[in-house]
């Protein structure tokens, strides 16, 4: 079914331009030039597509200071009034729509591909450009540097978005969920969402210019049972098992746990002549991190504290006073001393060939730092040592109903049990079961106000489609005054 008697408006805003006023917009291209616009909408793999073709008469869409270009947010508003009844408010409850006029609010993006205008004689030229999800395409542009530590998925991109992608409104993202470890270390935004959606169960979409994220669990979507014949006009159904798994091993990057420290009884002056320093039995060869305590507020210095790794003997490090002899060191500057506590200095890549080395602490001037001691002038410390992350996760029903399916992932970026454990497990909720879909062409107008993410009941046993599907991906038409619906939906298991 085609829903007929669509009316359309596309609204541009440049960079810069952060109204939400349609009178505000930079650009207004009228239903009256719209031929046709095809969006694509993805809820698993966060790319969200559209391609826009304009009448372009006379090039009234291309002056330069009205002309569609890269970097403007677009806004595509629908009116249909067989859709006037539904309620297509997103699945978690946020209305996008105007409450003064009958347009809805249908999709944001931002221009990026090519923009093109063809001349086809006379005054007719044809204006066509494309565009991407608005959120996922900025997150896809920003860099992150943070390192997070027992952080929620939440509170990490909200975090790097405030920091990095201040466009985006983060008033969607829910600060619930399970705790992790991230370094970010530069990567794009976007990875470091995706990074957090597969170490928990948690659910990410955007709405207009916002970033939603919500546990999975706390997701109360529509349920409506679609029957067959009357609800869409074809339909197909197929089931795969290409990534199917019963079984996963993770071999992760390298986590650290404490493996040896001395208590702080109290504390000394040290300062770059007047040094502190401990002697750590280890039975590796790298030493991960080690935290000392440090109150900066005794001394009121703004000098930064250095601690290093040296090899030496039963009377102390072998040459105290040269930096050149050490196997490593790290330094941290005042501001990240931190008030009136444990300091972690993870120590760079190295390998000791010593197994008792002194670790030596000092500050970067005379004045010195406050640092803890064991009470008869011994640094006290906290060493943690590396090791390996290595998780394997088994589903044994899924393997007796399936047969055993062995996967192997490596995951550098996974630096701890808990955190491998996670991402095996949300792996296997995906994946250890054959993945069923089913694709529909719209025919009722309530299948047409169906969104990405809804879950919805079909009962067709004639199709092979019968449970509760999840809507991953939408595909709608504009073409003149119609609007044609298609849905692809995936089994919830």
């Amino acid at each position: 079914m085609t829903i007929k008697n669509a009316g359309a408006a596309i609204y541009g805003y440049r960079p810069g331009n952060e109204s939400t006023d349609r009178d505000a917009a930079d650009w207004v291209i009228p239903a009256q030039d719209i031929d046709q616009v095809q969006i694509s909408e993805r809820g698993e793999d966060l790319a969200d597509t559209a391609e826009f073709s304009i009448d372009n008469w006379g090039g009234k869409h291309t002056h330069e200071s009205t002309a569609p270009d890269h970097g403007d947010r677009i806004e595509f508003w629908l009116h249909a009034p067989a859709l006037a009844e539904y309620d297509r408010s997103d699945r978690y409850g946020e209305d996008d729509y105007s409450s003064d006029d009958d347009l809805a609010h249908e999709w944001t993006g931002l221009i990026r591909a090519p923009v093109q205008n063809e001349f086809s004689g006379g005054e007719s030229y044809e204006l066509s450009f494309e565009a991407g999800d608005y959120v996922y395409e900025i997150l896809g542009d920003r860099r992150d540097y943070h390192s997070y530590r027992e952080e929620t998925p939440g509170e990490i991109m909200r975090t790097a978005i405030e920091a990095e992608a201040e466009e985006i409104d983060t008033s969607l993202i829910d600060m619930e969920g399970p705790e992790t470890n991230i370094r970010a270390n530069g990567k794009k935004l976007l990875e470091l969402l995706h990074e957090c959606l597969q170490r928990s169960n948690t659910v990410s979409w955007s709405a207009g210019r916002a970033l939603g994220l919500k546990p999975a669990e706390e997701v109360e979507p529509r349920l409506e049972t679609y029957k067959g014949a009357g609800d869409y006009n074809s339909a197909s159904w197929e089931s795969s098992d290409d990534n199917m798994a019963t079984s996963l091993r993770v071999v992760g990057g390298s986590s650290s746990e404490l493996d040896d420290e001395r208590d702080r009884e109290s504390g000394e002056i040290a300062s770059e002549h007047d040094r502190l320093t401990a002697r750590i039995p280890t039975r590796k060869s790298e030493l991960h991190e080690i935290e000392i305590w440090i109150d900066p507020s005794v001394t009121d210095s703004e000098e930064s504290v250095t601690v290093r790794l040296q090899s030496g003997d039963d009377d102390g490090p072998i040459a105290i006073e040269d930096g050149k002899s050490d196997i490593e060191d790290r330094t941290l500057s005042e501001e990240f001393l931190g008030n009136d506590g444990w300091v972690t200095f993870e120590m760079p890549s190295h390998h000791m060939h010593v197994t008792e080395p002194w670790v030596i602490a000092e500050s970067g001037g005379e004045d010195g730092q406050y640092i803890g001691t064991d009470g008869a002038d011994n640094l006290a410390y906290r060493a943690h040592f590396p090791f390996p992350v290595n998780m394997q996760v088994d589903r044994e029903e899924a393997s007796q109903r399936y047969r055993r399916r062995d996967e192997h992932k490596k995951a550098e970026e996974i630096r701890t049990h808990e955190a491998a454990e996670d991402f095996a497990n949300g792996h296997l909720d995906e994946n250890d079961h054959p993945s069923r879909e089913a694709t529909f062409e719209a025919s009722r107008p309530r299948f047409h106000a169906l969104q990405v993410g809804d879950l919805i009941e079909v009962d067709d046993p004639k199709l092979g489609a019968v449970g509760t599907y999840v809507v991953k991906q939408r595909d709608t038409v504009y073409d003149g005054t119609d609007v044609e619906t298609s849905i692809i939906t995936r089994r919830w298991e």
